[in-house]
């Protein structure tokens, strides 16, 4: 098989899904001039980037330019199309120079995982004009765009070969890759992997790749991989004067692999508390935050100060009352488990001390004096409101440093409320909420 690799667009950027088309054989031809005209095989594959965040996919539209020009891809109407497994086309609609096929999931078959989907067009009839054509894949009635090109070749150029020898490697295992062409044309290969990270064959200064070849070559390093990895084949030619050029693919496979921790986070990445100033001591009230994590080729994992073995992806509350780390390893089928450490911080955004009176039937005071965090550039406002009653100060600190601001006041009410609250604000560079019942500062008082 073979692929038009998607172009670096922001179109392709804003699909759910990533998607590339295939063609067998590879490159595609234009049909002859007389004769029986050419057939191919067209595949549009769309997979989801991050298989452990399912995506949901209402619709996908594939346009499918027809005519006799060089844009277009061929002059006879394609018959209908495959439909992936759980999906259906579920409308046909003939336009002007082109047709579009509307797939749609049947019953709970919408949200795309780790398999993917694969629309596939037989027996297409390329038209007699060689030259570059656009398909267009829509997710949704009007959802984004992304846009494949297949190039055309002029017919009886020829069919490029390219294979990896195995296909299917043990974790650290070696493989090999293979290609064969048409002499005329230029061929580079291009893969990447988090080792190396993108690599270009040949290199700068290397001498052009042979239409037959191998990589590595006989006596060449070993080609090891530690992950599934995606090789391409770049073919370009020029013929009667005009540039042709072609992509395509081979996927390797690695079996045993070891469990990798893909993301491991807090929310919020901040515990922001407070404390509340008493003569006993300073109490500090526990702050929730939620730790989530996912893996690949895990099986469960285990979180420091949990007992428990928990989900290879999933989620846990942890409270705070001060600055914490978390260990959190994944295990798997193969050695070594997987490790990642967190540390999340807590901040006390305020620290209270407060006292409430009734010197008077009418006439309840509240003493209180509070120091609070201020974040470099940013504005912290605080507000008391008991009953209707609403107090605000707000203190701006426009320094590049941290500080802390102390404030004391004494506000009379002619009546109380419990369940009155504080809560202490800051906006600008840094961002949090703090919120607590007074009652929790100075106890309650007789009414």
């Amino acid at each position: 098989m073979s692929e038009t690799d998607l172009p670096a667009s922001a179109l392709a950027e804003v699909s759910a899904l990533r998607y590339a088309l295939t063609t067998d054989p590879f490159p595609l031809e234009a049909s002859p001039a007389t004769g029986a005209p050419e057939t191919a095989t067209l595949k549009v594959v769309g997979s989801n980037p991050d298989p452990s965040d399912p995506v949901t996919i209402r619709s996908v539209i594939i346009a499918v330019p027809v005519g006799p020009d060089a844009a277009q891809l061929t002059d006879v109407n394609p018959s209908a199309p495959v439909a992936p497994d759980g999906w259906t086309l579920a409308q046909t609609r003939q336009g002007e120079n082109i047709v579009e096929y509307v797939f749609k999931p049947q019953a709970g078959q919408a949200q795309i995982a780790g398999q993917g989907l694969a629309f596939v067009f037989n027996d297409i009839q390329t038209n007699k004009q060689p030259g570059v054509v656009v398909i267009e894949v829509t997710e949704g009635s009007d959802g984004p765009v992304t846009q494949l090109v297949v190039t055309k070749f002029p017919n009886d150029w020829g069919e490029v070969f390219f294979s990896a020898d195995p296909p299917i490697i043990p974790f650290g295992g070696t493989t090999s890759l293979r290609w064969s062409g048409p002499a005329d044309a230029v061929y580079s290969l291009q893969y990447y992997t988090p080792r190396t990270n993108i690599v270009n064959v040949p290199g700068a200064g290397d001498p052009p790749l042979s239409n037959r070849g191998r990589y590595p070559a006989q006596d060449g390093k070993p080609l090891q991989l530690l992950q599934n990895t995606t090789f391409y084949l770049n073919v370009a030619g020029v013929i009667r004067g005009k540039s042709y050029s072609a992509q395509k693919f081979v996927e390797v496979t690695v079996k045993g692999m070891p469990p990798d921790i893909t993301c491991f986070k807090s929310e919020p990445a901040t515990a922001y508390g407070y404390t509340i100033a008493k003569e006993s001591g300073d109490v500090i009230p526990p702050v929730e935050v939620t730790l989530s994590w996912t893996t690949e080729h895990a099986k469960e994992c285990e979180l420091s100060g949990v007992a428990q073995l928990l989900a290879k992806n999933a989620s846990l509350p942890q409270s705070l009352t001060r600055t914490k780390s978390y260990l959190l390893t994944a295990y798997g089928n193969v050695e070594p488990a997987a490790t990642k450490s967190l540390n999340v911080d807590f901040k006390s955004a305020a620290r209270i001390k407060g006292k409430l009176s009734h010197p008077q039937p009418s006439m309840y005071q509240l003493d209180y004096t509070i120091t609070l965090l201020t974040p470099a550039n940013s504005d912290v406002q605080l507000e008391i409101i008991v009953f209707s009653r609403d107090f605000k100060n707000r203190i701006s600190n426009h320094s590049s440093v941290e500080q802390s601001y102390t404030s004391s006041a004494s506000i009379q009410y002619d009546k109380w409320d419990d369940n009155g609250f504080m809560v202490v604000t800051c906006t600008g560079s840094t961002s949090y909420k703090v919120s607590f019942k007074l009652s929790d500062v100075v106890g309650t008082i007789p009414h």
